[in-house]
């Protein structure tokens, strides 16, 4: 049996086996699911429940539904997206909370870019697999009020948090940033999503401007996004930049997207390390900071085989399967430690790989 083949078979082990199950167990038979586990790894029945955890889990279950068929995964995610249509979406105003308590009721309900961005990756994945208008609606309503309350038109970007009723928030220090990449490219990854299901050509111009943004006022003459943005995530980035021109299919924006990408995804490089780790960042002083984690390693594992699938690196797919190496043997025998994380990144790195592979 081939390597490939051995590796195909582990991400499949892994998603139905490990990963989602464990967030199946999460499950809470009056809607929705835990918002985190307990130091014995029960579900905490108390603990609020966060728009990005739930969001991913719309997102994962919907995506693994599509490439696995497997009709318990359908369930779980209409059942996430029935809970989080009623009870994250604000009626009021539109967009989503940040929050809620394990009953339901809103806890923190600032609008904050990254919670829309994910809301709307979950409910288009959400409409891909089951045509749920109510899912679509929501998603077009979100894309809708980002443009109107989010975009700068006068500076261009997207502001990283409003208050509830889109009106702008004073600093909370000097710290704060007011736009941040990280947001920006997760927003990236969103429109690009709901373009496959809302093919409407003010979609299509948002996703120009984003990607002309992103490569020509974030990225720094290093190639990279920023010098404090995590060395896995450009690499994903890199990824998502031209997935998004792909999904546009429009031949232009490859050919102008694939050279950023390609030094970008080369920039970030330079956190890979040779037993398939990952150094977490480049601080401004120039120091390299440690610290992986599973969201990190599976952004690499993707970032690298969307390198070898897009910007055509032979070595990309070996660089995966090793990062993939590293994965398993730090944490194939131990439980996922639950602490209000999405399912999403390694999800979607599982899927990457059958995806690529198959």
């Amino acid at each position: 049996m081939s390597r490939t083949t051995i590796f195909i078979k582990e991400a499949q082990s892994r998603l139905t086996q490990s990963i989602l199950p464990f967030y199946l167990s999460l499950k809470d038979p009056h809607g929705g699911y835990f918002g985190k586990t307990t130091s014995t790894g029960a579900p905490d029945y108390k603990a609020d429940r966060g728009v990005l955890v739930n969001a991913g889990i719309i997102w994962s279950f919907s995506a693994a539904y599509r490439t696995l068929r497997k009709r318990e995964y359908l369930i779980a995610a209409s059942h996430a997206k029935d809970y989080f249509i009623e009870h994250f979406v604000d009626h009021k105003y539109g967009g989503v909370y940040w929050a809620v308590d394990s009953e339901g009721k809103r806890t923190e309900t600032k609008a904050r870019l990254s919670a829309q961005a994910a809301a709307i990756l979950g409910l288009s994945e959400f409409y891909r697999v089951a045509k749920d208008e109510e899912a679509l609606k929501n998603a077009v309503n979100i894309y809708r009020i980002l443009e109107k309350n989010f975009l700068d038109k006068e500076n261009g970007g997207y502001i990283e948090a409003l208050s509830r009723d889109f009106k702008s928030l004073p600093k909370q220090g000097e710290d704060e940033p007011e736009k941040t990449a990280e947001s920006h490219i997760l927003l990236l990854e969103a429109y690009s999503n709901l373009y496959r299901i809302w093919p409407e050509e003010c979609l299509k111009d948002s996703i120009f401007t984003l990607d002309e943004m992103i490569c020509d006022k974030m990225m720094g003459t290093d190639g990279l996004v920023s010098n404090v943005v995590p060395f896995a995530l450009g690499l994903e980035a890199s990824g998502i930049l031209m997935e998004s021109a792909v999904a546009v299919r429009d031949i232009d924006l490859i050919n102008k997207i694939r050279p950023a990408a390609t030094n970008l995804a080369e920039a970030s490089l330079e956190g890979y390390k040779i037993d398939g780790g990952m150094v977490s960042c480049r601080l401004e002083d120039g120091t390299l900071e440690e610290g992986e984690n599973r969201r990190s390693l599976s952004e690499s594992v993707v970032g690298n085989l969307r390198m070898w699938k897009y910007l055509l690196d032979p070595e990309g797919a070996d660089r995966a399967l090793h990062t993939w190496d590293h994965i398993s043997s730090l944490w194939n025998d131990l439980p996922i430690d639950f602490k209000g994380d999405s399912p999403f990144h390694e999800t979607k790195m599982c899927l990457e790989i059958l995806g690529l592979f198959d």
